[in-house]
């Protein structure tokens, strides 16, 4: 991988085992607000399978009462300067993978992207840096980064109820 643009994934990326286990359980559980969303990514291909649930943490400015607990526990690990975007995406089983369009999460600035995977499901994210694909498997406690100009889209899963990730957009 390029050493420069797309970093090796990390795993066991939260090593407070407590910790991980409360993200993993209260995101996979039933009490997590989640919102629906009619499109993976932009205007999505129409089809009817194409959509997915979707809690913003922050977006400029805190907007969900469980921000503080993700940007202690998984934000402020990337060492950020600037948090642009944070939000929580839940995507469901399908019979076929649902593979969302090519797309670049804020096309308007030069940001990095990390997703967290929250739990295990043969789904997976592709990243395009330009002259490679990579595939970065849905894997518990597992985060990748790479740079935000880079086309990238989420693989849907076959195997389980849920595939949960957390997309943080930042600088």
């Amino acid at each position: 991988m390029s050493q420069k643009m797309i970093k090796e994934p990390i795993d066991n990326f939260l090593t407070d085992v407590e910790i991980e286990k409360q993200v993993f359980e209260f995101l996979t559980g039933s009490e997590f607000p989640y919102y629906y969303q009619p499109h993976l990514a932009y205007e999505g291909a129409g089809l009817p399978n194409e959509f997915f649930f979707q809690h913003r943490l922050f977006d400029e400015k805190p907007l969900s009462n469980y921000f503080d607990f993700f940007d202690q526990h998984i934000f402020q690990k990337l060492n950020y300067k600037t948090l642009y975007r944070a939000k929580v995406n839940l995507t469901t089983f399908t019979p076929e993978p649902v593979i969302s369009e090519w797309h670049i999460d804020d096309v308007n600035r030069d940001h990095k992207v990390a997703i967290f995977y929250v739990n295990d499901n043969n789904g997976y994210t592709e990243i395009f840096d330009g002259e490679k694909n990579y595939n970065i498997a849905s894997k518990r406690n597992r985060l990748i980064k790479f740079d935000g100009n880079f086309e990238h889209r989420s693989v849907g899963h076959t195997d389980e109820k849920a595939r949960v990730v957390i997309n943080i957009n930042y600088e």
